[in-house]
């Protein structure tokens, strides 16, 4: 498995995803919004051993995301 959605500070696994790096920002992205408490969430990519916090995740989204403002 190469992608871990965990809760902060938990070891607890939220999701998996094998390859697909937008999948697993998408799912964290998800559970971001629908959460119910103030742990955070992040992605742990465990090939690189690097996490992406929720600031990033955010970020890249958007970075991801077409920019609607170009088209109005």
């Amino acid at each position: 498995m190469r992608y871990v959605i965990r809760k902060d500070g938990e070891m607890s696994t939220l999701g998996v995803h094998r390859n697909s790096f937008d999948e697993a920002l998408a799912t964290a992205a998800e559970m971001i919004a629908m959460r119910d408490d103030e742990k955070s969430i992040a992605v742990e990519d465990t090939w690189e051993d690097r996490t992406i916090d929720e600031a990033e995740i955010a970020s890249l989204i958007a970075a991801r995301s077409p920019d609607t403002a170009d088209n109005a």
